[in-house]
C-alpha cells in the first residue's frame, strides 16, 4: 500500500483476488468513509499500489506476477510495464507478489525485482538490469521437501507457485541514492552500494537457518549504514522471530527480536521521526519498540488478532496506515504518544505530547441520503472532528484540566468536569478539543408562560459539544453568568474509543433536519497557533503548542473568515446575556402567572397593589415573544429552519444569525437580516427586561407584607465581562 499528500490524503492497496484500491482516509459524509469512496486501479490478485508524489494523474500498481502498470488518474489508462527477457535469455522469475518500488531521491526512478534488480529513471517507459541474478538460482527439481524430490512430484506440482527462487523484497536507502538492498525467497540478502554491483551478506547473519524467507529488508532513515531484516520461517515449520540490524552495511549483523519470541515476522518499518521506534508486523498482530529493538510491545487496542502484511508512515500527519491479510486497512491517526513515549514515561511530572501536526474542522458534507441504504453497504471510520490532545500520568492524579489559549495568551477553552473524570489514572490519556471557543451558558427549559413544562431539544437543535460540561459552561468567553435554576447536568456521554470528551468517529456534528437552531457552542477558532496547557491539581505542567489549519476545500478568504468569525463572536457573547435575560424572564413570567390566580382571590390586598402587579406583569408578558425559549427547533432552523414562519425570539434570531456566520460559506440574507436583528434588539430587550426587574423590586417588598413572595432576579448586564484570567500556577482564577 501507499499514501499520498493530498488532504485528507489517500490510501492505495492490493487486495488477494480483488484488485487494487484507492481511497481517502477521512471522508466528508457523516456516515464515514463508504465503498462507494473507493476505487480500483488494476484487476486480478491486488499487490502493489504505488503513488507519485509529484504528480495526483501518475500512479502504479501491480497485480500477480510482477504485472506492472502505470495508470492514469484522470482517464483511467493504463500502460503495461514488466520488463520482458530478450531473446535467447531464460525468462524473469516474478515472485507472485513482486517487489516494485519508487525512489525516495527521484520520483521518476523505479526499482522492480524478479529474480534481479531492474531501473527504470523515466517513469517506467524503459528499464535497465542492475546486476545479474540475486537468488542461488537453484533447481526446484533438485529440492527434497519432507522425503520427496521435487522431480518426483507428479500431483500439483508447484501448485500456486510459479516461480522460485525470486526477490521478495527490495528497497533503497533513504539517505543515499543507489544503496539498494534485497532478500529472496530462497535465503539470500544481497547490498548493492554504488547500485551496479552486488554483495552477498546472507552468510554474515548469525543462527538462521539457510534458505528462510526474507520478508522484509529496510535501510534506516536515519543513518546511511544501518539496515534492518526480517525473515520469516512459518513456510520451513519454523516460528521462531527473526529480526536483525546491521550498522556497517550488512557486513555484521546483531539479533534485534529481544523479547519477542515465537512470532512470524511480515513486515519492518523503522519510525520517522525516531530512530529508538520501530514497528514489527507479525503472523499475529503489530509489535513497538521504544528503545531501538531492545524490547517489544503489543499495540492492540481495537486492532483485531490478524496478520499484518505492512506498515507505511503519513509522514506529513504522522499518522500509521496498517495493511492486514483479512481485516481491510488499518489507520493510527497520531503516533506521537509512541514516538515520544520513553522520554515521557521517565518525567516526573505528567507530560503533554507533541499534538499531531495539524489540527481542521472539514465542514461536514450532505451529499447522500444515508438512511435508506441496504445492509452490504460498509463505512470506515473517520477520525474525530477535533484537536485530539494527548499525555501521560506517571501515577495516579487528582483533578485535571486542559486549557487552550490563542498565540497572544488570551483563554480560548478549558476542557474539565465530568469529561476528564476518569483521565486521571496512570498512565497514556487522550481527549479532544472541538476547535471552538467556550461554549455559551445553557439554554433555559422551554414552555409556555409558567405551566412548568421541561423543554426538549429540536429537531434542528444542535446538542452541546461533546466533551462540554456542566462545569464548562458557567463562563462564557463573553463573561455570560451562570444561568439560575439550570437545568440538570448532563450524564456523562459513552466514552468514545478516540478519547475523552472525542464524540464518535467524525464526532461534533452540527445541527440536525434543518442546519441546526439555537446552538450553545462556541464559534470555530481562526487558524492559527495555540497553547494546549495541562493542569494538574490546579497546577500548569506542560505546555504545547498546537496548529489548527483551515478547511482547505472552504473557498472564503482570509478577510471574509475573520469578519465571519468576529460576527459570529458577537452573537455568541450576545447569546450569553440573552439566555440569562431569558432565564430571569422565565422566573418572573412564571411568577406572575401563579400571583395573578392568587392575588383574584385576596380581598386584602389594596387595589393599588394590585394595580401595580398587573402593570409590571403586563411589562413582563409583553417581552415573552422576544425572550421566549423556541421550542422543538420551530423557528429557530439556521439553514431555512424557520419554515417560513415570523418568530419574534431573539434566542431563535441568534440562533440563525450564528449558525450562518459560522458555515464555510459566505452569509446569505436570512443571516445578515438575523444579525442585524438581533444586534439592535437584543440590547434593547434586555434594557426592558432590566426595566422591568427595577419595577418589580419594590413590588416585591409591597406583595410581602401581604405574605405573598415574588423573588426577583437580579438584573441582566448590558455589557459582556471581561473574560476571567487564570493563573498559571495556581488554581482557577
Amino acid at each position: 500500500m501507499s499514501v499520498d499528500n493530498a488532504s485528507p490524503y489517500n490510501v492505495c492497496g492490493g487486495m488477494q483476488d480483488n484488485y487494487v484500491w484507492c481511497g481517502p482516509s477521512q471522508g466528508r459524509g457523516s456516515a464515514g468513509i463508504a465503498g462507494f469512496h473507493w476505487t480500483t486501479m488494476q484487476g486480478g490478485d491486488g499487490f502493489v499500489a504505488l503513488q507519485d508524489p509529484n504528480d495526483f494523474r501518475t500512479a502504479y500498481s501491480e497485480s500477480q506476477d510482477g504485472n506492472m502498470v502505470r495508470i492514469d488518474r484522470i482517464t483511467g489508462e493504463t500502460v503495461s510495464m514488466r520488463p520482458v527477457a530478450p531473446p535467447g535469455e531464460q525468462p524473469y522469475r516474478w515472485n507472485w507478489d513482486t517487489p516494485f518500488v519508487l525512489s525516495p531521491h527521484n520520483a521518476a526512478v523505479l526499482f522492480a525485482g524478479s529474480n534481479r534488480v531492474f531501473r527504470s529513471s523515466n517513469h517506467g517507459q524503459t528499464w535497465e538490469a542492475v546486476g545479474g541474478d540475486l537468488t542461488t538460482n537453484t533447481n526446484r527439481d533438485d529440492v527434497v521437501t519432507m522425503g520427496v524430490k521435487g522431480s518426483d512430484i507428479d500431483i500439483a506440482k508447484n501448485d500456486g507457485i510459479v516461480a522460485w527462487g525470486t526477490i521478495i523484497s527490495l528497497a533503497e536507502s533513504p539517505k543515499r541514492a543507489n544503496l539498494l538492498y534485497v532478500g529472496t525467497d530462497d535465503g539470500q540478502v544481497q547490498v548493492s552500494r554504488d547500485g551496479k554491483q552486488w554483495t552477498s551478506v546472507a552468510a554474515s547473519i548469525p543462527n538462521v537457518p539457510k534458505g528462510l524467507w526474507v520478508s522484509e529488508v529496510a535501510p534506516s532513515r536515519f543513518d546511511e549504514g544501518t539496515v534492518y531484516v526480517t525473515f520469516d520461517g512459518h513456510r520451513s515449520n519454523d516460528f521462531e522471530t527473526y529480526i536483525y540490524v546491521s550498522h556497517d552495511y550488512g557486513q555484521t549483523w546483531q539479533a534485534a527480536s529481544g523479547n519477542l519470541k515465537g512470532q512470524s515476522v511480515k513486515t519492518i518499518t523503522e519510525d520517522t521521526k525516531s530512530p529508538d521506534v520501530l514497528y514489527v508486523g507479525t503472523e499475529t498482530g503489530l509489535f513497538v519498540s521504544t528503545d531501538r529493538a531492545k524490547s517489544w510491545t503489543r499495540v492492540k487496542a481495537n486492532l483485531p488478532t490478524v496478520r499484518i502484511d505492512e506498515v507505511t508512515i503519513q509522514p506529513r500527519d504522522n499518522a500509521m496506515v496498517l495493511a492486514t491479510h483479512g481485516r481491510a486497512l488499518w489507520v493510527l491517526d497520531h503516533l506521537e504518544p509512541i514516538q515520544e513515549y520513553a522520554a515521557a514515561r521517565a518525567a516526573a511530572e505528567p507530560k503533554l505530547f507533541t499534538p499531531p501536526p495539524y489540527a481542521v474542522y472539514r465542514r461536514p458534507a450532505r451529499d447522500r441520503n444515508y438512511e435508506f441504504w441496504g445492509d452490504q453497504v460498509f463505512y470506515g471510520e473517520n477520525p474525530p472532528a477535533a484537536a485530539v490532545i494527548s499525555w501521560i500520568n506517571p501515577r495516579q492524579v487528582g483533578d485535571v484540566r486542559l486549557k487552550i489559549a490563542d498565540a497572544a495568551g488570551r483563554d480560548v477553552r478549558e476542557i474539565s468536569g465530568s469529561v476528564l473524570a476518569k483521565s486521571n489514572g496512570a498512565g497514556v490519556q487522550t481527549a479532544c478539543w472541538d476547535l471552538r471557543v467556550q461554549p455559551a451558558p445553557p439554554l433555559p427549559a422551554a414552555g409556555r408562560g409558567g405551566r412548568g413544562e421541561r423543554g426538549r431539544a429540536g429537531a434542528g437543535e444542535e446538542a452541546a459539544p461533546p466533551g462540554t460540561t456542566a462545569e464548562d459552561r458557567t463562563t462564557s468567553p463573553a463573561g455570560g453568568r451562570q444561568a439560575e435554576n439550570p437545568p440538570p447536568a448532563q450524564t456523562t456521554p459513552e466514552p468514545s474509543p478516540f478519547g475523552a470528551g472525542c464524540g464518535g468517529p467524525g464526532g461534533f456534528g452540527g445541527g440536525g433536519f434543518f442546519g441546526g437552531g439555537p446552538t450553545t457552542a462556541g464559534p470555530f477558532v481562526l487558524s492559527g497557533s495555540y497553547k494546549v496547557s495541562l493542569v494538574v491539581d490546579g497546577k500548569t505542567v506542560d505546555t504545547k503548542t498546537l496548529r489548527v489549519n483551515d478547511d482547505p476545500d472552504v473557498a472564503l478568504t482570509a478577510v471574509e473568515k475573520k469578519r465571519m468569525f468576529d460576527q459570529a463572536m458577537e452573537m455568541h457573547a450576545l447569546q450569553a446575556r440573552v439566555t440569562d435575560a431569558a432565564t430571569a424572564h422565565r422566573s418572573l413570567a412564571q411568577q406572575f402567572a401563579q400571583l395573578s390566580t392568587t392575588l383574584d382571590g385576596r380581598a386584602d390586598v389594596p387595589p393599588d397593589v394590585k394595580s401595580a402587579f398587573d402593570a409590571v406583569k403586563k411589562d413582563v408578558d409583553a417581552l415573552a415573544p422576544k425572550l421566549a425559549v423556541p421550542q422543538g427547533g420551530r423557528g429557530g432552523g439556521g439553514g431555512g429552519g424557520g419554515r417560513g414562519a415570523a418568530n419574534e425570539s431573539l434566542l431563535t434570531r441568534l440562533g440563525q444569525a450564528k449558525n450562518g456566520l459560522m458555515a464555510g460559506m459566505s452569509p446569505g440574507e436570512q443571516t445578515t437580516s438575523a444579525y442585524a436583528d438581533a444586534k439592535t434588539n437584543a440590547p434593547k430587550a434586555i434594557a426592558d427586561l432590566n426595566a422591568a426587574i427595577a419595577k418589580a423590586t419594590p413590588l416585591a417588598a409591597s406583595l410581602a407584607k401581604y405574605n405573598l413572595t415574588l423573588n426577583v432576579p437580579q438584573p441582566v448586564k448590558t455589557e459582556p465581562a471581561a473574560p476571567a484570567r487564570r493563573s498559571t500556577n495556581g488554581p482557577r482564577g
